[in-house]
């Protein structure tokens, strides 16, 4: 048995997997840029809050967006009408 979403359902699925891909995107956007921040770094202190915004980043803006963009992409055919 094949499991079809709704038309809403559906739309929800593919606005969610559409902000976790841009967020995921975001993010390491902004990690490349602290990786070039890194080269002008000349002392401790901004090496240190540099590395603490690269966690932060990598924290909320690249592991749960990329795990959700993960699980969305694969549940998204499901929805799929067979209809390409």
């Amino acid at each position: 048995m094949v499991y079809r979403l709704n038309q809403k359902k559906k739309s929800i699925l593919v606005a969610i997997h559409v902000l976790s891909v841009a967020s995921w995107i975001g993010g390491t956007l902004g990690m490349l840029l602290l990786i070039g921040y890194l080269k002008f770094a000349s002392k401790g202190d901004q090496l240190l809050y540099t590395l603490a915004s690269a966690e932060v980043i990598d924290e909320n803006l690249l592991k749960y967006p990329a795990l959700l963009t993960l699980i969305t992409g694969i549940l998204c055919p499901y929805g799929h009408n067979g209809d390409w």
